[in-house]
């Protein structure tokens, strides 16, 4: 074999993995799966929850639910903010949804103690309420 050849054959691919056209039709259609979670009267979104150890309904919902709530809201803002606990082990952390609407009223959900589906249930409703 010639060098150069065992060099292309051998080197990494320099920008990123590649991703199958079929693992993407995939990821695709989960994002569009019905129902689309569209919400309409929310402007923001801010989820704070623990990045280990606790929050499993908060972290499944951020994994599972956030990123179609994304894909079909572009229009909304949303941050997530993971404190790590073992940074400051005293400092309690509340899994929590800040949610501002478009009229600026904001409202906070508590996520501790709640499934990815009665999160994500609460969420809709609380949009659907305001119309």
């Amino acid at each position: 074999m010639f060098p150069t050849r065992r060099l292309l054959t051998t080197a990494k691919n320099v920008r990123g993995p590649k991703v199958s056209a079929e693992r993407l039709g995939r990821t695709l259609e989960w994002l569009r799966q019905e129902p689309r979670p569209v919400l309409s009267s929310i402007r923001a979104l801010k989820i704070t929850y623990a990045a280990r150890n606790d929050h499993f309904g908060a972290r499944h919902f951020a994994k599972e639910d956030l990123p179609r709530i994304s894909y079909a809201n572009q229009q909304v803002d949303i941050k997530v903010d993971r404190p790590d606990p073992r940074e400051d082990p005293e400092k309690v952390v509340e899994p929590v949804i800040n949610v501002t609407f478009e009229n600026g009223r904001q409202v906070t959900l508590n996520m501790a103690g709640k499934s990815s589906k009665h999160i994500m249930d609460e969420l809709m409703a609380l949009d659907q309420n305001l119309h």
